[in-house]
């Protein structure tokens, strides 16, 4: 298993990596759902997650619990805490990107 810090940089990294390639209609949805096949994609490959993330069993399908809960802390939907974690990895991201 990954440690946090690079899980949560593997998470934004995949995020960032939808968002430059101009997927259309990028929502939460969306990225848990695309999140899933990558790793899913990803462990058949090569026998571990791309990202590290745990998943759970929702109503509308598989939901990566610290990708939500960075994208929440992102825009602003949680508590400060996660923001702090999350705010200049996406930050740095898109500097990257750019």
């Amino acid at each position: 298993m990954t440690t946090a810090r690079l899980r949560d940089e593997k998470i934004v990294h995949a995020i960032a990596f939808f968002a430059h390639r101009g997927v259309p209609g990028l929502t939460k949805m969306k990225v848990a759902k695309l999140l899933y096949f990558a790793d899913k994609a990803h462990l058949r490959r090569h026998g571990r997650l791309l990202t590290g993330d745990a998943y759970y069993c929702m109503n509308h399908g598989p939901v990566p619990s610290a990708a939500l809960n960075l994208l929440n802390g992102a825009l602003g939907k949680s508590g400060e805490k996660d923001w702090e974690r999350s705010g200049p990895l996406f930050q740095a991201a898109d500097e990257i990107g750019r």
